[in-house]
């Protein structure tokens, strides 16, 4: 899986990272998963998400 951090996925929709952390607790963004002790955002889920195919 390729993630992202919540410092690009704020850039990608052009908000604040805590936005991004608001926007997943509300549930308009896809649940964010730990790796290695790093929280990301999943890519394919986004790319989805921001195309309109979710």
């Amino acid at each position: 899986m390729a993630g992202v951090s919540a410092k690009i996925v704020a850039k990608l929709l052009g908000v604040h990272e805590v936005t991004v952390w608001t926007m997943t607790k509300r549930g308009a963004l896809p649940a964010p998963v730990k790796i290695g002790g790093n929280t990301r955002w999943n890519v394919g889920a986004l790319r989805k998400l921001l195309t309109g195919a979710a």
